[in-house]
């Protein structure tokens, strides 16, 4: 029994280890055009913000863009905390 239990933490250990580094370092296309999305829900038709500033942790990304009316920042992370799809909102 003890054995096991060692097994699955080691598992889990690496399961966990994979899914931080493929949140960091992975395709973040996707998650950046939902941000630019967010940026603009206030702004008209012709918004194109700027992306100034862009930080990636394991646990989510934090983004700064620039329009033209004025600075937002977004914070996109995981609904459930390393998995499953992105949510982005305003900071």
């Amino acid at each position: 029994m003890k054995r096991a239990a060692q097994t699955l933490l080691i598992f889990l250990c690496l399961a966990f280890t994979a899914a931080a580094a493929f949140n960091v370092f992975s395709d973040n296309t996707e998650v950046e055009q939902l941000a630019r999305t967010v940026a603009c829900r206030d702004e008209s038709s012709g918004c194109a913000p700027t992306l100034t500033q862009l930080s990636r942790t394991p646990f989510g990304q934090s983004m700064q863009f620039s329009t033209l009316k004025k600075n937002v920042g977004i914070r996109c992370s995981r609904t459930l905390m390393l998995v499953g799809p992105y949510e982005c909102s305003r900071e």
